[in-house]
C-alpha cells in the first residue's frame, strides 16, 4: 500500500515526507514512523507568469504556488488488518494530517477456504440523480463485496 498526498510548498522540501502508522485497535497516535519520497513541481505558465493562491491566516507570504507530490510506502501489512495513519510533508514545522483508517488488502493464496483476491470497484461520473453510484458503492463496501474503490474523476456536481 502506498499513501500519496499533495501539498503546496514555496520551496522544495529538504526532508522526505513522513507517515505514522499503527493498528486501528491501538490507543493513542500511531507509533511507527516511515519516510517516503517527494516530487516538487513549480507551477508556471507559458507566458512566464506564476500562479499563486493566498491562504487566509497564513504567516507565509505567497509568491508562487508549487505542488509537492508525496509518496510513502506502508510495508509488511498484515492481510485484512485495520490500520490508522497520518502524514506530513518533510518540514519539521509542518502539521500532521488528521488520522485516516484503512483495511490492508488480502495476502497471497486463500484464507479460510475463500479466494484472497482483493476486489476493486473502478468508476467515474458519480451522477447526481436517483441512479447515481454512491448508494451501490456504499452497500457493496458495507457488505464486504468491494475492498477498494478507484474514482476516475468527474465529480464536480
Amino acid at each position: 500500500v502506498v499513501v500519496s498526498f499533495v501539498t503546496h510548498e514555496l520551496l522544495p522540501p529538504l526532508a522526505p515526507p513522513v507517515a505514522r502508522l499503527g493498528l486501528a485497535s491501538d490507543s493513542g497516535p500511531p507509533s511507527t514512523v516511515l519516510a517516503g519520497v517527494s516530487h516538487w513541481y513549480e507551477t508556471a505558465h507559458l507566458n512566464g507568469s506564476k500562479s499563486c493562491i493566498e491562504v487566509t491566516g497564513s504567516a507565509r507570504a505567497c509568491s508562487v504556488r508549487n505542488l509537492t507530490m508525496h509518496f510513502i510506502r506502508l510495508p509488511a501489512l498484515e492481510p485484512r488488518q485495520a490500520y490508522t495513519y497520518q502524514v506530513r510533508s518533510g518540514g519539521s514545522d509542518d502539521a500532521w494530517s488528521p488520522l485516516f483508517t484503512f483495511r490492508a488488502p488480502y495476502g497471497h493464496g486463500t484464507q479460510r477456504g475463500r479466494s484472497s483476491t482483493t476486489r476493486v470497484a473502478i468508476y467515474g461520473d458519480m451522477g447526481n440523480d436517483a441512479s447515481n453510484n454512491m448508494g451501490n458503492l456504499r452497500a457493496d463496501c458495507a457488505a464486504g463485496t468491494v475492498d477498494a474503490i478507484v474514482h476516475m474523476g468527474d465529480h464536480a456536481y
